[in-house]
Parts: C-alpha cells; sequence; structure tokens
C-alpha cells in the first residue's frame, strides 16, 4: 500500500497506536489475531502457522534482540514501526539488517483520516528451536486459541492489567456464581463454565470466591465490585453474554 505524501504517523504517541492497522492488516489474509498474548504485542494464528508481531515507536538494539528471540518459536516475525520513525539512510540500513535476520518490517502511517500499512519487507520461515522454545510456542498458541475476547491492545503497558484466557475464565466463573448463586463445579460447568472451573475455584487467586459447603462455591460480596473496577470492560463484556435465562 502506497503512502499519501503527509505525514500523519507523527500522531502516533503510544504503541497501541500501531495495534489497529496491524491487526486490521493481517486480519483481511484471515490470520485470526490477538495481542498481549504472554509477552508478545501481538499475534497471529494462520494455517497452524504463529506469527509474531512486535510493536515499537523507535527501534533500538534492544528491539532487535526481542525480534530475534521470537524468532526461536515463531513460524514469522514481524516489527511493526511508524514510518517516520527512521530517518531515510537509517530505514535503508534497518531494512537490511531485519532482511539478513528474516524478520518482516511494517511501516504505519496513522492520521485523522485513518491508517496505511506498508509491509515494507515479507518475513521469511524460521526455524523452531528446540523442547523450551517448542513448549513456548506452544503456550503462545494455546493462550491465543482459548481466549474468547480480544479486549486487549498490542503493545500495552505492564501495568495494565491483561485480560488472558485463565482471566477470562475466572470471570466467567464469577458472573455465573453472581447471576445463580452458590453451585457446585459440575453445576456451573452446565451452565457454561470452563473445564477448569474446579481449580479456579480451589485456587481462588483473587480472592473471590469462597466455599459454601463440601462441594459448593460462592463468592465474596466485595468479589464483583473487584472485578468491575479492575476488569471493567472484560467484566461486562462477561456478564452481557450470559443467556437471558
Amino acid at each position: 500500500m502506497a503512502f499519501a505524501s503527509s505525514s500523519p504517523s507523527a500522531m502516533v504517541e503510544k504503541e497501541t497506536d500501531l495495534y489497529e492497522p496491524v491487526a486490521t492488516w493481517f486480519s483481511q489474509s484471515g490470520h485470526q489475531v490477538m495481542a498481549e498474548v504472554k509477552t508478545c504485542d501481538v499475534v497471529t494464528l494462520h494455517d497452524d502457522q504463529l506469527t509474531i508481531v512486535e510493536l515499537k515507536l523507535k527501534p533500538s538494539l534492544k528491539f532487535v534482540y526481542q525480534l530475534t528471540t521470537r524468532t526461536r518459536y515463531a513460524n514469522f516475525v514481524y516489527a511493526a514501526l511508524p514510518f517516520d520513525s527512521v530517518s531515510g539512510t537509517n530505514r535503508k540500513h534497518w531494512i537490511q539488517l531485519l532482511r539478513k535476520l528474516g524478520i518482516g518490517l511494517l511501516w504505519i502511517r496513522v492520521s485523522n483520516l485513518g491508517y496505511a500499512v506498508k509491509e515494507a519487507l515479507r518475513a521469511k520461515p524460521q526455524t523452531i528451536g528446540g523442547a523450551k522454545d517448542k513448549r513456548i510456542r506452544h503456550g503462545i498458541i494455546n493462550e491465543a486459541k482459548t481466549r474468547r475476547s480480544t479486549l486487549a491492545l498490542g503493545g500495552q503497558s505492564t501495568f495494565v492489567p491483561l485480560v488472558t484466557a485463565y482471566r477470562e475464565d475466572v470471570l466467567l466463573t464469577l458472573a455465573l456464581l453472581q447471576k445463580h448463586g452458590p453451585l457446585s463445579p459440575k453445576a456451573l460447568r452446565a451452565l457454561g463454565a470452563p473445564e477448569r472451573v474446579g481449580r479456579i475455584l480451589l485456587s481462588n487467586h483473587d480472592g473471590w470466591f469462597e466455599r459454601i459447603s463440601r462441594g459448593t462455591y460462592g463468592h465474596l460480596p466485595t468479589a464483583c465490585e473487584d472485578a468491575a473496577s479492575r476488569f471493567a470492560e472484560a467484566w461486562q463484556v462477561t456478564k452481557d453474554s450470559l443467556p437471558a435465562s
């Protein structure tokens, strides 16, 4: 895609501004796109191929190291940067470096009129590493496949609570208990709770749940308020997704 003559990418102020253009670009090619999966800004799945995209406002040596690390467990790796983040001469050198590493490059421009994405460099297939890297790969793919919502934005600060697949399951369990009252794990599963609901109730990482009697669990009075405070949008979406009956 050719860029307009203006320089609207100056409006890109944070990494999350890059997420929508990247997600749309991959989605148009049939990719399932998820943000903030494990430690990756963006992951996509297509025909059992894992692509990882890292978003950055400016390139750096640390960013290159991050990208090369991803090549050990992803089929394809891309860097996504604002087009004006690199000057003309350095832009050429940056492309040459990524080409040698087999890493793709997406230039992003954002303006009030929309955005443009240009694939300056197509990623090359990577060779998956050893057992440890394969475990990391499996964890990323499993998280992407089991997550139900797309509320996370790629490039979010680590201080922003992430809505992982596990977090979605915890919120769903809480929403079901709020609606139906104390229940057993079996009864919760019958209502649509995840298979691991028993482990969620027992581990009780957030302190939201309580054992009412043997095999029956409820939630603390402060649990829903805490969920709404920490995960406002995800909590509301979860409640709205429950059947009316």
